[in-house]
């Protein structure tokens, strides 16, 4: 992040994130073993605690990056993990969530 950003700004956009893993239905998170990955996984996670319906999602191109950065929380029973060609995961996600495909 830049450093020309202003610790107001950086507080706005945090509660702005927080906002939409909190309000998703569907939470989708492109596995990167980051900070941040990690801590929008876990507001969904504690979002999923008061929403049975909320669907969480995490892919990796492989499934051998779960094992080399290992997280329990990669485990949890809410997350369903996913590798191989992005297109095919998005095509499944679309299926299995009735969801419409939303085209520019």
């Amino acid at each position: 992040m830049s450093n020309n950003i202003s610790p107001e700004e950086l507080r706005f956009f945090a509660q702005k994130e927080v906002d939409a893993v909190v309000n998703c239905d569907i939470f989708i998170k492109l596995f990167a073993p980051t900070r941040g990955c990690h801590v929008e996984l876990g507001i969904a996670l504690a979002a999923a605690q008061s929403d049975a319906n909320k669907k969480i999602y995490l892919w990796s191109e492989s499934a051998e990056n779960y094992l080399k950065n290992p997280s329990a929380f990669y485990y949890h029973p809410k997350v369903n993990q996913c590798s191989g060609n992005l297109t095919d995961f998005a095509k499944r996600v679309v299926l299995a969530n009735s969801c419409d495909i939303l085209t520019p």
